[in-house]
């Protein structure tokens, strides 16, 4: 939950700022941000249906951080080369991985309360993960002007979101 959320939040925050150093004009680097946004949308809604419908929902968890680790490593090296098939990759991924975290909570836990606890805790550390993605991002940004930084610490939190995602695939409930 809260890997996915940090990889979110650092595109959003910083993607204009690295565009723009990328020489991409500041009204176009908008255009991006839509393009990553419209994507998501369909995918958030539609995913938990085929999640749900997996005995297996480990070939999302391969599928999702593939397209993120492709995309973070797109942005260092073509840097604002085929920026618009990056953010379809990038909103595919992120409606993806954020609708399946989502359904997680349901599908590994026996009743409605537990679900609830999970959610809740998952949440809470969840987004207090995100939350230092962005400043770290900036930082490293700071000590590295070429952007690579940091996205090679994107990519690292995409590595961790797939150990971790591989581990919420297994066929275990979460027990109070």
């Amino acid at each position: 939950m809260g890997l996915q959320s940090l990889f979110y939040y650092c595109l959003v925050t910083w993607l204009p700022a690295v565009l723009t150093d990328y020489h991409m004009q500041e009204n176009d680097t908008g255009w991006v941000l839509f393009v990553i946004q419209i994507t998501m949308i369909p995918v958030t809604f539609c995913s938990p249906v085929i999640a749900n419908k997996m005995k297996n929902q480990k070939l999302l968890i391969v599928f999702i951080c593939s397209l993120m680790l492709i995309s973070t490593l797109m942005f260092a090296w073509l840097k604002s080369q085929w920026i618009y098939g990056n953010a379809i990759m990038i909103g595919l991924a992120n409606g993806l991985s954020f609708s399946l975290a989502i359904l997680f909570f349901s599908l590994r836990t026996k009743s409605t309360a537990n679900a609830i606890k999970i959610s809740g805790m998952a949440q809470s550390v969840g987004y207090l993960i995100a939350a230092f993605g962005p400043p770290v991002f900036g930082k490293l940004h700071d000590w590295d002007e070429s952007w690579r930084s940091s996205f090679y610490f994107l990519s690292f939190s995409v590595m961790l979101m797939f150990y971790f995602g591989m581990k919420a695939a297994r066929m275990k409930y979460v027990e109070e």
